[in-house]
């Protein structure tokens, strides 16, 4: 992750193993790192994706 002072954050890439897919891990790591990001008073996180990722974003995460 990077961070831009408090304009801007980056997650560049997000990852699971195969084997640990779809038990949660990457929704409780985008949570916190989310919630540690507003405690530092970051108002934009910008989450670069493939395009057939894009869905997965928007609809499981919400952005």
């Amino acid at each position: 992750m990077r961070v831009f002072g408090s304009s801007l954050a980056e997650l560049p890439l997000v990852a699971t193993k195969q084997a640990a897919r779809r038990q949660g891990h990457c929704r409780v790591l985008v949570r916190e790192v989310q919630d540690k990001l507003a405690a530092l008073g970051v108002r934009c996180l910008a989450l670069p994706a493939a395009r057939d990722a894009v869905d997965t974003w928007i609809k499981g995460f919400g952005f």
